[in-house]
């Protein structure tokens, strides 16, 4: 009796032991969780917004546990909003001017800076105007509606004025201006032929469906269009930011900044 209860013991012993092996062999093989994703906001020039967004589908497809969140708009709203304290990562501006106040003011990392981008400035028209309206200065007839970013919030309305007054036409231009939120929606009400002409980069231009191309202003008429990025100091990923900022000039980035109308 003694010698079976002590075989019976020992297979108890085996069976437990077993048991407890096999546990911890099922924590040891258990699926680990997945690693958390990690998130940019990139704020861009409403100009940029179609070329951005390939480059970023690229880089997502590159990088899969990255998401990359685009915010775009005028660079002055922009500007407003990182001084505001929004969470961004990056900036990508159309005007050296907005990030020059951001540079001043303490917000950008410092050495991150870098001119990106140039582009130019047109007068473009709807496709109601194509025999009334063949170069800038038929607009100084008057009567011409024309549509323009906000003054002050769209670089390439401050552009357009610097240019209109350097061919002494603000007076005129003035009195039939339609200022829009960024050259995006001057685009978009000049193609639709709600508006006769606006003014907006060559970039954005390409895009027309029913408007066309009146005439490029001369370089000399403004400022140099130039676009600056740089990354902000309160960024909560700045080795991801780094990546992607080095990204945007590699050169598929490059190929594809000039498909949609840049000059690097």
């Amino acid at each position: 009796m003694k010698k079976l209860l002590g075989i019976l013991l020992m297979l108890g012993i085996v069976i437990l032991t077993a048991g407890c092996g096999g546990g911890k062999d099922a924590a040891e093989t258990a699926e680990k969780p997945a690693a958390e994703e990690k998130e940019l906001t990139v704020s861009i020039a409403a100009s940029t917004k179609n070329a951005i967004d390939e480059i970023v589908k690229n880089y997502e497809s590159e990088n899969p546990g990255v998401k990359i969140k685009i915010n775009s708009g005028g660079s002055g709203t922009l500007e407003q909003q990182i001084t505001g304290g929004a969470p961004v990562d990056i900036f990508l501006s159309a005007s050296k001017k907005n990030m020059d106040n951001l540079e001043e003011k303490g917000f950008l990392l410092e050495g991150t800076r870098q001119d990106l981008l140039k582009n130019s400035l047109v007068l473009i028209g709807s496709s109601d105007v194509k025999d009334k309206i063949k170069g800038i200065e038929d607009l100084k007839a008057g009567g011409v509606k024309i549509a323009l970013g906000e003054l002050n919030t769209v670089p390439a309305g401050k552009y357009a004025k610097q240019a209109f007054e350097k061919l002494d036409m603000w007076n005129e231009i003035e009195k039939e201006a339609i200022y829009q939120k960024d050259v995006t929606a001057v685009l978009t009400i000049v193609d639709s032929g709600e508006i006769e002409t606006g003014v907006v980069y060559s970039s954005d231009a390409l895009t027309l469906k029913n408007g066309f191309i009146i005439e490029e202003f001369a370089a000399d008429t403004h400022d140099a269009v130039v676009y600056p990025a740089a990354i902000i100091k309160e960024t909560k990923n700045k080795e991801e930011a780094e990546k992607f900022l080095k990204y945007l000039q590699n050169d598929a980035s490059k190929e594809i900044f000039e498909k949609y109308g840049f000059k690097l």
